[in-house]
């Protein structure tokens, strides 16, 4: 389902339903911890974690 119509929506879509596939495998507070420890995971991120 597309709630906006740009690639820019279309991309968070897919973000956010790739974060519920995890979430549904390794439990959201797993998720959460992953999240906290990414900007030493990967310092370089372009764009921070929304979550």
């Amino acid at each position: 389902m597309h709630l906006v119509d740009d690639g820019v929506g279309r991309a968070a879509e897919e973000a956010a339903e790739a974060v519920r596939a995890w979430s549904e495998v390794l439990g959201e507070s797993e998720v959460r911890a992953l999240g906290a420890q990414l900007p030493r995971i990967a310092p370089n991120l372009a764009i921070p974690p929304a979550w």
